[in-house]
């Protein structure tokens, strides 16, 4: 799990649980029945916060939120939260499973990686280090005594999103995108990152703190959200202007396929930032 600000533990008010044991694969994973809606209806249940990650193989989106309550949209066959941060399109062949031990980078007591049939994790909700490891456990014990999902939800998308036709291709270099996300923060304007893959959508709100830049990557960071660009897959820059006010950058990769989306958040100060420094580095 990437790194995001942590945050001290609160007053505990942890219940007894008596030690749990697992069946693991080789790699220490725990296999949890397909049943989307009620493993993060679980979470809901029982945390007060997790980390949501959603990924691809170039770029991840992680944020510290709370759990969301996901319905499910039968006619077009995807769940969503009731805030539109997070869609789902349940795979019947993707596969759910479980850890329960404590992360060297973030000491979080577990997680659960949902995984594509072909193998790829592309979404991850992950314990913050303040969940005791034992209540993590009994979660997990929870969701495997769960029911499988009904099979006839199973809509994920044949092709990885693509920049849409309306998104015009910028005379900028890709690595641009670092001097552009430098000029929001050095303004204070926040930001609305997309990730897009074949089985989710996730978007969240960023107040830029941290940059860290290097040859090969762009990570920003926030409170709350971050996430992590590859440019080296980064091929080039396109912007959707349709309107005015929120005009959508989109970094693509090979094929014009949509690594990340970045528009401004929903103030009018950081759309006009936006758009003025969009509109100033163009040019």
């Amino acid at each position: 799990m990437d790194r995001l600000p942590t945050t001290p533990a609160p007053a505990s008010h942890q219940q007894a649980h008596a030690p749990i044991c697992f069946r693991t694969d080789a790699d220490g994973r725990i296999t949890i029945p397909r049943n989307w809606i009620h493993t993060f209806d679980l979470s809901a249940e029982n945390f007060e916060s997790i980390y949501l990650q959603t990924k691809h193989a170039f770029a991840r989106l992680v944020a510290l939120t709370k759990p969301p309550i996901l319905n499910w949209n039968h006619e077009r066959g995807f769940a969503g939260s009731g805030d539109n941060r997070l869609l789902i399109r349940p795979d019947s062949h993707a596969s759910l499973a479980g850890r329960v031990q404590t992360c060297d980078c973030c000491s979080s007591p577990g997680r659960i990686e949902f995984r594509n049939p072909h193998g790829q994790e592309f979404l991850q909700i992950c314990a913050p280090q303040t969940v005791p490891p034992s209540e993590w456990a009994h979660y997990i014990k929870t969701l495997i005594e769960s029911p499988e999902e009904d099979e006839a939800v199973h809509l994920a998308l044949d092709q990885f999103p693509a920049v849409p036709d309306t998104a015009t291709l910028l005379s900028l270099h890709p690595y641009s995108l670092a001097t552009f996300l430098q000029l929001l923060a050095e303004n204070d304007a926040a930001i609305e990152v997309t990730l897009a893959n074949c089985e989710s959508t996730h978007r969240r709100r960023i107040q830029i703190e941290t940059i860290e830049l290097s040859d090969d990557a762009i990570g920003v960071y926030s409170e709350l959200a971050s996430f992590q660009l590859g440019l080296r897959a980064a091929r080039s820059l396109h912007c959707d202007a349709r309107s005015a006010k929120r005009p959508i950058l989109y970094i693509a990769g090979p094929d014009d396929a949509q690594l990340l989306a970045i528009e401004p958040a929903t103030d009018h100060y950081s759309e006009a930032v936006f758009s003025q420094t969009l509109g100033k580095l163009s040019t």
